[in-house]
């Protein structure tokens, strides 16, 4: 496998994360949920005595993958943290693992750029040289 392919699957994890995260967030809603009638009196949206009991299970099953997940992102920062240079140490991290910018939407390169303050042709540089350093712990690994 190819640094830039497993550092483009790691920074696909993040997307996968936020959705369970929305998921998980999402069941606990509908299961806690109450409506209002019309004379001001809460109606449970569901009688099941146990829909408590299958929302924890949801619940463990998205956290051990979220927390498979957050090991492959780990990976990822122990791999970029080997580099020697600082330059490439924070590109990789502001586009691969630090992924989202501060509204939530995902970082480009151009992003990733003026965060840093470097030009375009330096991060991609940086970009470039970090790829080929990580390229040996991936063979390592393969």
């Amino acid at each position: 496998m190819t640094a830039e392919k497993w550092l483009r699957q790691v920074r696909e994890v993040d997307d996968e994360i936020l959705l369970l995260r929305r998921s998980m967030l999402d069941a606990w809603t509908q299961a806690t949920g109450t409506t209002i009638s019309t004379d001001g009196v809460p109606v449970q949206s569901s009688s099941d005595p146990h829909k408590f009991d299958r929302m924890a299970e949801l619940d463990e099953t998205i956290y051990n993958r979220i927390h498979e997940l957050s090991s492959m992102k780990a990976a990822a920062v122990r791999a970029i943290s080997q580099l020697e240079d600082p330059r490439e140490r924070q590109v990789l991290i502001a586009y691969y693992v630090d992924c989202r910018d501060a509204s939530g939407r995902k970082k480009t390169w151009e992003m990733v750029a003026v965060e840093l303050s470097l030009s375009f042709r330096q991060t991609m540089y940086a970009r470039s040289s970090a790829l080929k350093g990580i390229q040996a712990f991936c063979d390592r690994i393969a």
